[in-house]
């Protein structure tokens, strides 16, 4: 016989490792940050394009550090991040996230980065 425990998880807003956190993303939209150490799922109704500004809530001493998992929810419509002076997508393009399709961004306190290629699916 083989040791075997049982886990489970609950994708709540305290589960996966710290937090999980939705939100419903509407042409220039700027994401919020209240995700940091867990996992960001995001919406959208229809093809839309983040803020050309601010992709992710603006970089800031209060976000330093923040590094968010984030996810597009498996119903959702194209969401594109766009990626600008304070976004710094792989490549500096526009990161389009497509359903389930999944990516790391991390703040500096300065600019977001994605800091994981887009893992599409």
């Amino acid at each position: 016989m083989f040791p075997f425990q049982t886990y489970t998880s609950s994708f709540t807003t305290t589960g996966y490792n710290g937090v999980v956190s939705s939100e419903t993303i509407t042409a220039g939209a700027v994401i919020t940050a209240n995700a940091c150490g867990g996992a960001k799922i995001i919406y959208a109704a229809s093809a839309v394009t983040t803020d050309t500004t601010n992709t992710f809530m603006a970089p800031a001493a209060a976000n330093k550090g923040c590094c968010m998992d984030i996810v597009g929810d498996s119903g959702s419509a194209n969401i594109t991040l766009d990626a600008n002076a304070n976004f710094d997508s792989a490549g500096a393009a526009d990161v389009v996230v497509t359903p389930k399709d999944s990516l790391r961004v991390c703040s500096t306190g300065s600019v977001w980065s994605q800091i994981s290629a887009l893992l599409a699916k």
